[in-house]
């Protein structure tokens, strides 16, 4: 589905060149949920803006199903840290402003908006506006806003982080409910090893700059996954340990 081979990236700043990823090779399966983690200037939002066709590498390439990407492709939505919401528009009209923008039937959009609100516990919240919205709540309407075209490949750049810790544990099982119900291929990117262990079918551990794939883990355990007590809470402990041990480990090259 998704093909990164050999990219490099650099920045020209006012103190330097800045070496943001090191020949950086992932394969992502069709439907598959996959995460990156590391430390923070690893180079994990640089790599899923170039997946996403917002950011040229220096060098290597992105493919998706066989094309190499070169600018943003409709059937790829992208979610970001903060929710973005047009503050006059309601919860219903910002959703629907990828409708708008991306020129989908209206009616078909109204549906699956509805729908999607029904999932995301939003259902008699569609006239609300943003400031009536807990931050949880409107990091939903983000995430309906960019399920709504129904892309094929979902980019989530740490849009839960600015949360408390219990909305975003309550926002990673509302995710898994979607993903369970929903064909998406998704990549996440966080910093917290309970959220790539809660949501991921495969964790990818970048090293410190410049980022490198150091180790990816599998998550083989079964859906819904809960961080409180549960018959695969050793199992969910024993990956966090694993994923906690690579994050503190470093390469002599690490900067």
């Amino acid at each position: 589905m998704i093909e990164v081979e050999g990219i490099h990236q650099e920045f020209i700043t006012p103190r330097g060149r800045v070496h943001a990823l090191s020949s950086v090779d992932l394969s992502i399966r069709e439907n598959e949920f996959v995460t990156l983690v590391g430390r923070s200037g690893c180079g994990k939002s640089t790599l899923l803006r170039i997946i996403a066709g917002l950011q040229k590498p220096t060098s290597g390439r992105v493919s998706i199903a066989g094309d190499q990407v070169l600018a943003p492709r409709r059937d790829v939505s992208m979610m970001f840290q903060r929710p973005a919401l047009l503050p006059w528009r309601t919860v219903m009209q910002n959703v629907m402003l990828a409708a708008e923008v991306m020129h989908l039937d209206k009616k078909l959009a109204k549906t699956r908006a509805e729908e999607l609100l029904a999932l995301t516990g939003l259902e008699g919240f569609e006239t609300k506006l943003p400031h009536e919205l807990s931050g949880g709540m409107q990091q939903r309407v983000s995430l309906c806003r960019s399920l709504l075209q129904e892309p094929s490949i979902l980019l989530m750049d740490e849009p839960f982080s600015a949360l408390d810790a219990l909305t975003r544990e309550e926002l990673a099982v509302e995710l898994q409910r979607i993903v369970m119900n929903h064909s998406t291929t998704i990549v996440f990117v966080t910093h917290s090893i309970e959220e790539a262990v809660l949501l991921a079918d495969r964790v990818v551990v970048m090293s410190a700059r410049p980022g490198r794939v150091r180790e990816t883990v599998l998550v083989d355990i079964p859906r819904p996954r809960s961080l409180g007590n549960s018959e695969y809470m050793e199992k969910i402990t024993e990956v966090s340990g694993q994923l906690h041990d690579l994050l503190h480990y470093r390469n002599e090259g690490d900067e």
